[in-house]
C-alpha cells in the first residue's frame, strides 16, 4: 500500500492534460517495471505493461485506466500580460484561481473575473464559459511571448490535500487513481502471477474523446478488458452517485457485460468486498 500511494503522489505531481500524457511515462516505467515483464506503446501515447501468463493458450486480459486529465489550452496572448484559454476535456472556468502555465518555461497566472456586485445577467451567465475569462501573468506581451506559445497548456495550481480519514483531494485523481488501482493490482500478481496474459494499459486522450482505449484494446486484442475510472460519490444531483468510501461501483450499459457484472458482484460477496 505505501508503493501504491508514493506512486500515485507522484503521479498527481505530474501534469498530463489530454495529448501531453508522455509526462507521466517515466513514472509509469519505474513502477511498472518492477512488476510486469514487458512494456508496449500504441501510436497515440497510451503505455500498456504485459504480465506474461502461466497457462499454455492463455487468454488476454487487459486493465485499463486513463493517463490524460483536464485542463486548457493558450488559444491567445494579449497586450498587458493577459492570456486567453480553452478547455481540454469537461473542465469551467476557475474563478480568481492560480494556474500553472507549461510553455518554453513554467509560469503562474491567475485567472480574472468581475466581482460580483457589477456583474450584469449576461456577463453572469458567461461564467463557466473558459474563453470569457482572461489570465494575468504580470508580464509584459513581449516578456509573456518568450515564454509561452499559443498551444501550450495549463492546470489549476492544487497540491494534493491529505484530508481526514485517509481522504485525500487533488487535481487529476481522474484517473490517476484508476492508474493508482491498477499497479496495486500489479503488485498482487507480481508474486504468484497468473494464469492468463495481463495487460496494465495507461490510456491516452480519454477526456476528449476516449481515443486511447480504442486504440489500446486495438493493439492488445484482448479477450476480457477491465475498465478503472471515478464515478459521483455523495452528490444530490447524480443519480449515479455511491456513498464516498461504500466500495467500488460496476458500472452498467450497453457496453458492460452483465453476466461478467453479475460474476464481479459474486466474487466481491464472497471476499466481503464493498461493492
Amino acid at each position: 500500500m505505501k508503493k501504491t500511494e508514493e506512486f500515485l503522489l507522484k503521479l498527481l505531481e505530474t501534469q498530463s492534460v489530454s495529448g501531453s500524457e508522455a509526462g507521466l511515462a517515466p513514472v509509469l516505467d519505474e513502477f511498472f517495471a518492477e512488476t510486469t515483464d514487458c512494456m508496449l506503446r500504441d501510436k497515440l501515447g497510451s503505455v500498456i505493461y504485459k504480465k506474461a501468463g502461466r497457462a499454455e493458450g492463455c487468454r488476454r486480459i487487459m486493465l485499463a485506466a486513463h493517463a490524460d486529465e483536464v485542463g486548457f489550452m493558450v488559444t491567445d496572448i494579449l497586450e498587458g500580460g493577459f492570456l486567453r484559454l480553452a478547455p481540454m476535456g469537461g473542465i469551467r472556468a476557475p474563478a480568481a484561481r492560480e494556474l500553472l502555465i507549461y510553455g518554453k518555461e513554467t509560469i503562474k497566472g491567475v485567472t480574472c473575473i468581475k466581482p460580483p456586485h457589477i456583474l450584469g445577467e449576461k456577463d453572469a451567465k458567461k461564467l463557466g464559459d473558459v474563453s470569457e475569462h482572461l489570465v494575468f501573468t504580470g508580464y509584459t506581451v513581449e516578456q509573456l511571448r518568450g515564454k509561452v506559445e499559443i498551444g501550450d497548456l495549463a492546470v489549476p495550481c492544487a497540491a494534493p490535500i491529505k484530508l481526514m480519514g485517509e481522504r485525500l483531494a487533488a487535481r487529476g485523481l481522474d484517473d490517476k487513481s484508476g492508474l493508482a488501482l491498477m499497479y496495486d493490482v500489479s503488485q498482487r500478481l507480481a508474486g504468484h502471477g497468473s494464469r492468463h496474459e495481463i495487460y496494465y494499459a495507461a490510456t491516452a486522450q480519454e477526456e476528449v474523446g476516449l481515443r486511447g482505449a480504442a486504440t489500446a484494446a486495438s493493439l492488445v486484442n484482448p479477450d476480457l478488458a477491465i475498465v478503472l475510472d471515478v464515478t459521483y460519490a455523495d452528490s444530490r444531483e447524480a443519480s449515479t452517485a455511491i456513498e464516498l468510501g461504500g466500495g467500488s461501483d460496476v458500472a452498467p450499459g450497453g457496453r458492460v457485460s452483465e453476466a461478467f457484472a453479475e460474476k464481479f458482484r459474486e466474487v466481491c460477496d464472497e471476499y466481503r468486498i464493498k461493492c
